[in-house]
């Protein structure tokens, strides 16, 4: 074990150049660490993005929202088996009609949802309360319930729990007027006095006000939040036969809908990360080279600076071949515990370290180009020494 008596004097001797060396597989390990948690990093906020809520909204051709919606467009999102609701979640519809309190005309609004109604401002849906067992679900039914302002029923004679009879209308020519009472179940907080119903309830009376395919399919919004992102290439294609593209020139009265897809942020990031991610990628097959590289030149510098201590070894009898086992051994020696010493520093750094195979394949890699730099340096310079 000749070689371990050497290296230990060897380290002894020049413990300074020693670190050096040692430092060099170091870093190599920690900046194929930062380079695995970077990537990592974006793969996770890829994921992320896939997660953000993209919202999609049908309109008019000239891109605004206040014209109703009086085709069958809410069916393809909300109708099991339809060829757009398997893309759609959280769709909101809303419908309004009218009715006459204290000498003034008021909005009755079914909504699918609270955040549907024009009542509440972004987020604000959380001022509503609801008698038990009712709730937010309950819009999605046809019960003849009512949630109302808050300031109004505290100055009004109705109380929560009671009932209130309407006599609701639409403003269409020819309409009819329809009479029903309705339990007051909830309150809301909010500068508007609309009376909202669920999505079922105005549908029915809709239908007995006017004309009955006209009123079913008869919505003034419709926004939905696009159920997988992944799929929002596919879900444009699927969606391109039923819609135009927004045309500021078009006829105000066409019947004709766009769809407008919120995605621009969605898209720009998901293009960044997905670019920084394949930048990666491409680096991490070129950090092996990298290695191959720095390993050479340590080798070189490393045998260069000691090539008198070659020739004294060869003077007292060492063979050449004894020499380059012992210079390539004590530099394995120096790479394996450089490695793992990177190895084992970049573990709390990162959530996701170095896989024990590219930290392989780098202290490879870096030994082939030490290797390479000594056996070519020592096969010269042992062969024809220099007198200095």
């Amino acid at each position: 074990m000749i070689w371990v008596t050497y290296t230990g004097k060897r380290i002894l001797r020049n413990f300074a150049p020693v670190i050096a060396l040692l430092a060099v597989p170091f870093v190599l390990v920690m900046l194929l660490s930062w380079l695995v948690g970077v990537t990592e990093h974006q793969r996770q906020q890829l994921e992320g993005f896939y997660k953000l809520p993209i919202i999609c909204e049908v309109t008019d051709l000239h891109g605004n929202t206040g014209r109703p919606i009086t085709y069958n467009y809410a069916y393809l999102f909300t109708e099991p088996g339809q060829p757009l609701a398997e893309y759609a979640k959280n769709v909101r519809l809303r419908k309004t009609l009218y009715f006459q309190l204290d000498g003034e005309e008021q909005h009755l609004v079914g909504v699918n949802a609270f955040d549907a109604s024009e009542a509440f401002l972004m987020g604000s849906e959380r001022s509503v309360s609801s008698m038990q067992p009712y709730g937010e679900h309950m819009l999605k039914g046809r019960d003849r319930i009512l949630w109302v302002n808050q300031t109004w029923l505290y100055s009004s004679e109705f109380k929560l729990g009671g009932k209130i009879t309407l006599t609701v209308y639409d403003n269409t020519e020819g309409s009819k007027r329809v009479t029903e009472s309705f339990r007051i179940v909830g309150t809301f907080v909010s500068d508007k006095k609309d009376f909202l119903v669920p999505w079922g309830t105005i549908c029915e009376m809709a239908q007995e006000i006017g004309d009955a395919a006209y009123y079913t399919r008869y919505t003034e919004i419709i926004r939905f939040t696009l159920a997988d992102n992944r799929k929002l290439a596919e879900f444009k294609e699927a969606a391109s036969p039923y819609f135009s593209e927004i045309d500021v020139t078009a006829d105000q009265h066409s019947s004709k809908k766009a769809l407008v897809i919120h995605d621009e942020q969605y898209r720009n990031s998901l293009l960044s990360t997905q670019r920084t991610i394949r930048l990666m990628e491409i680096l991490a097959p070129l950090f092996s080279v990298l290695a191959l590289g720095v390993g050479f030149l340590t080798g070189f510098v490393f045998a260069r600076n000691r090539r008198k201590e070659f020739f004294l070894l060869r003077c007292l009898g060492v063979r050449p071949g004894i020499v380059l086992r012992l210079t390539v051994t004590e530099q394995l020696l120096f790479c394996v515990l450089g490695v793992a010493a990177g190895a084992f520093a970049s573990m709390p750094l990162w959530q996701t370290p170095p896989s024990v195979l590219s930290i392989i394949l780098l202290a490879l890699c870096f030994s082939l180009g030490t290797f390479v730099s000594v056996y070519l340096l020592l096969r010269v310079s042992l062969m024809t020494p220099k007198e200095e």
